[in-house]
């Protein structure tokens, strides 16, 4: 099934809601590190730096056969409020 939840936009230091899928069992991760950061049994990301992401959810099943499903997250820099 395709990734739900979450969120198309997270800034720097902030996370999402958690992403979800309807297959259980799976593992979260993203397409880089240094750009967001994903729980990977929460299915929550966190902004690290300006840029664009997949989210990807890993599933395994019994004969070792794995399926994925890709979300895109874009992670912006926050804005100021000023000094």
């Amino acid at each position: 099934p395709p990734i739900g939840g979450g969120a198309p936009l997270v800034c720097i230091g902030a996370m999402t809601p958690p992403f979800t899928n309807g297959t259980a069992g799976g593992v979260w991760s993203t397409s880089n590190n240094t750009i967001a950061t994903i729980n990977s049994v929460s299915g929550v990301a966190t902004g690290v730096a300006n840029g664009t992401v997949n989210v990807i959810y890993t599933v395994t099943d019994g004969n070792g056969c794995t399926g994925t499903a890709t979300k895109v997250l874009n992670v912006g820099i926050p804005a100021s409020a000023g000094n």
